[in-house]
Formats: C-alpha cells, structure tokens, sequence
C-alpha cells in the first residue's frame, strides 16, 4: 500500500510535466521565432529593394522604347520593351515573395504573442 501511496503521486507528476512545454522550452522557442522574425524583416527589406529597383527600371524601359520608337531607333525601342518586360516580371515575383514573407510574419508574431501568454 505503502508503494503505491508513493508511485501514484509520482506518476502524476510526471504525467503533469510532460503535458506542456517548460519554461526553458518556451524561451528557446521564443528566441527561435524571434530569430525567424528578424531574418524576415531582413529578407523583406532586400525584395523592397528588389521591387524599387525593378519598377525604376520598368520606367526607363518604357522611356526608351517610347523614345526608340519616336525617334525611329528601332532596336532602341525594342531593347526598351524587353528591359520593361522583364522588370515587371521582377516585380511580380517581389511582390509574390513579399507576399509569402509578411504571411510568414504574421503566423510567427501570432506564435509569438501565445508564448508571451504563456510565460507571464
């Protein structure tokens, strides 16, 4: 009887502490999804940059095939049009990845506002 008196209690709290994550478990998570954060802000800021850049270089392109195709430098013009083309291709896919990466943040700040719960 005696053993069991002793067993059962512990059992219980073994039980009790395999339920859910620790604290020390709850901190590294939170570093982790804090670290992941971080790398996405990061990543988000160069696909901006990306998307600038491609959008400037859209503007040339179209200038120079406007201005290719007034001025009858044909081959001007068509350079123009492919450098458009291919910089609206490039902010489409930016802004696709941005796209990714903000819902990315989003899941991982939510995440993050449940450990914090969960540590107070």
């Amino acid at each position: 009887m005696k053993f069991i008196a002793f067993i059962l209690p512990l059992v219980l709290v073994i039980i009790l502490a395999s339920c859910g994550p620790n604290k020390g478990q709850l901190r590294s998570e939170l570093r982790a999804v804090e670290t992941e954060m971080m790398q996405i802000t990061l990543v988000a800021k160069q696909q901006q940059a990306r998307m600038s850049q491609a959008q400037y270089q859209a503007f040339i392109g179209s200038f120079a095939a406007g201005f290719g195709a007034v001025s009858g430098d044909y081959d001007l013009a068509g350079d123009g049009v492919d450098t458009a083309v291919e910089s609206n291709r490039q902010v489409d896919v930016s802004s696709y990845s941005l796209d990714q990466l903000s819902r990315r943040y989003n899941a991982l700040a939510q995440r993050r506002a449940e450990i914090v719960k969960l540590l107070r």
